[in-house]
């Protein structure tokens, strides 16, 4: 059989397997590299080498950088001052109450998505959220939807937001073209989260589910108390270090085409200099690594190399270019390619997505004589569009159980988002990163 259709019998067969979840994404990323191998298609040092890339070293460092905010105490310390700003806000304006609370969430959200990946804001303000809910007796439900939406929308603006905004770059990197700077995410970004901000507040009373009826909050105080945990404390040396210490992690990864230390270098120092101050230990750092996601990453870009090198790429962007047309638009180009990210990740994991599609990206961008780097950005942003299903992204799972929230609840208030999304990237990723 030709090594471009063993290519795609892989290719189709792990879209399988991470949609049905028969295998969780970790042992895709461990397996993938022994397949190609044994099947011939990749050499063992091409396989292997995508282990040590920039993207999977860096990733564990992000997971260390944002843990050790909270916990130092500095994610609760932002949550504190949402409560009692939302709190003082509700006691003077009653009548808009629950509008100023959710703005609240969603600044507060988009300010914590500059430090701290997607799920880690969910899980550093959920407690603050459900404290606000019993105080303003504004419904968890609505609330906890408030702010898993939040994270999603505000979840695009850095280069450590999200495990495919890190895949992108790696991407770009093995296929020699120009990487994504640090915030260059946010050119759109902030127009998501604005966007998608203005639509929460303007629909939230007929797109978000009330469920839990505060007034009853002794059924569920158990719960409660399960879900919350306790505060976090630690000495003020160990906040300041770990604050000084993240900053430098932005820093010099934003500089990183300045000074010439690649980013997962300095993330490499700035998690030695926490492990080394005993601020987080080598035990506790190993633990709360996302080892599955970095494997995962490694992995799919073992097949997305070999998807390229055995021309099964080339095939699948000839049959879109048969579809799309021979001069496609841009904005035509970008919206299709959202869409069907965006699809995708609403059944499986951003980060399966993306690896799945970035590969058929650069070959469609091949065929256009167009820039790789426009059609990343559109796999990337469709993949951070994780609003309709609560299997999305780990945001939507972690608010499940505690605002009691169905299925039909993230359907109903993530369909607007999606539009509203689609809308702001389909126009303004061809304006910002021109594919021509």
């Amino acid at each position: 059989m030709d090594l471009s259709y063993q290519v795609l019998i892989i290719f189709a067969v792990v879209v399988i397997v991470l949609v049905k979840e028969w295998l969780p994404i970790g042992v895709v990323g461990i397996g993938l590299p022994f397949i190609l191998v044994l099947l011939g298609i990749s050499t063992v040092s091409d396989a292997m080498s995508f282990f040590i890339s920039e993207v999977v070293v860096l990733i564990p460092c992000v997971y260390i950088m944002g843990d050790s905010l909270y916990k130092v105490g500095v994610a609760d310390k932002i949550g504190d001052l949402i409560l009692r700003l939302a709190n003082r806000l509700s006691r003077k304006h009653p009548k808009r109450s629950e509008m100023f609370v959710m703005a609240i969430i969603l600044l507060g959200s988009g300010v914590a998505s500059l430090l701290l990946p997607r799920y880690g804001v969910t899980g550093a303000f959920m407690a603050v959220v459900v404290a606000v809910a019993r105080s303003t007796r504004i419904s968890r439900t609505k609330l906890l939807l408030v702010l898993a939406m939040a994270a999603n929308i505000w979840g695009n603006n850095t280069l450590v937001s999200t495990p495919p905004n890190m895949l992108a770059n790696g991407v770009l990197e093995a296929a020699g073209a120009q990487m994504f700077g640090f915030f260059e995410f946010a050119l759109i970004g902030v127009p998501i989260g604005v966007a998608g901000s203005v639509t929460l507040l303007l629909l939230h009373k007929k797109i978000l589910a009330t469920n839990i009826d505060e007034n009853e909050m002794a059924k569920i105080e158990a719960a409660e108390a399960q879900e919350t945990g306790e505060a976090v404390s630690a000495p003020r040396w160990q906040v300041i270090v770990t604050c000084v210490d993240f900053l430098a992690f932005f820093v010099l990864i934003m500089l990183e085409d300045v000074i010439n230390i690649p980013g997962h270098v300095s993330g490499m120092f700035c998690v030695a200099i926490l492990l080394g101050m005993r601020i987080v230990t080598e035990k506790h750092a190993c633990s709360i690594v996302g080892w599955d996601v970095a494997a995962f990453c490694a992995g799919i870009q073992a097949l997305g190399n070999a998807v390229e090198t055995s021309g099964a790429g080339d095939m699948i962007a000839g049959a879109a270019m048969t579809i799309l047309g021979d001069s496609p638009s841009p904005f035509l180009i970008t919206g299709v390619i959202f869409v069907l990210a965006a699809a995708m990740t609403q059944f499986m994991s951003n980060t399966g997505a993306a690896g799945l599609l970035f590969p058929i990206g650069l070959a469609l961008a091949a065929r256009l004589n167009a820039d790789p780097r426009a059609v990343i950005m559109a796999v990337t942003m469709g993949c951070g569009a994780s609003f309709v299903t609560p299997m999305a992204t780990t945001s939507n799972t972690m608010v499940v159980g505690l605002g009691d929230i169905q299925f039909k609840d993230f359907v109903k208030a993530g369909m607007p988002l999606m539009v509203v999304t689609t809308v702001v990237c389909t126009i303004g990723i061809p304006l910002i990163w021109p594919f021509f």
